[in-house]
């Protein structure tokens, strides 16, 4: 939750006293108590001041959320249901899971034909840069927009909230993408051909058991 400003936090991260950032803003190290213990908020040219210290955002200073760490929500939520991990929200991370699956395929980095969830590879799941090269669309979206340029008091449900609808906006995207490209001589198939064909494929396999609940073989 970030309803603090993070001046305590990034002098901490940095291993920077409160007399040494004093004297490099021109701060007293009263002043630096105050908003870091008393919640006081700093004026635009203090905040630019520590902005600057510390190589952040103002927005990121006055508590909202750097891009980074909405990555590393997102990296997360994956890892997590990819382990099967017991979350409060699990249908909202399942939901993630699934959509960057589909993503992943419409835009032809895994194959539609895996016969699991959770397809990518462990590399891949574990590497910051590759969510960061893959998913930045997410930043396009309102609400993921408003998380690292508001201050806002948001919990990291809310920050799942915000990614399934930036990744739904996406797959909706690219369900309507018809077209297709040409790789040299091979032909591409588009987004909306191979989600049609993840799709099939998942329906070849669900089967239901005696209590009438759905489950895939593969």
């Amino acid at each position: 939750m970030n309803s603090k400003i993070r001046i305590k936090e990034l002098r901490q991260l940095n291993k920077v006293s409160q007399g040494d950032l004093a004297k490099a803003t021109g701060l007293t190290r009263q002043a630096i108590s105050n908003y870091e213990n008393k919640g006081r908020i700093p004026n635009k040219e203090i905040l630019e001041k520590l902005a600057n210290f510390f190589n952040v955002s103002v927005p990121y200073v006055l508590g909202a959320y750097s891009k980074k760490e909405i990555l590393e929500v997102l990296k997360n939520s994956y890892i997590s249901e990819s382990k099967k991990t017991s979350l409060s929200y699990s249908e909202k991370i399942f939901e993630i899971s699934f959509n960057v699956d589909l993503i992943c395929i419409a835009k032809g980095l895994i194959p539609y034909d895996e016969p699991k969830f959770s397809l990518l590879s462990e590399k891949e799941i574990n590497n910051i840069d590759f969510w960061k090269e893959n998913f930045s669309f997410i930043f396009k979206s309102v609400a993921v927009k408003w998380l690292v340029t508001k201050p806002l008091d948001a919990t990291k449900e809310d920050i799942v909230d915000a990614l399934n609808d930036a990744l739904s906006a996406e797959l909706l995207k690219l369900e309507k993408d018809g077209r297709t490209q040409k790789d040299g001589k091979e032909r591409v198939e588009s987004p909306k051909e191979l989600l049609k064909k993840r799709q099939d494929f998942i329906n070849e396999h669900i089967f239901v058991d005696e209590d009438g609940e759905a489950f895939l073989d593969f």
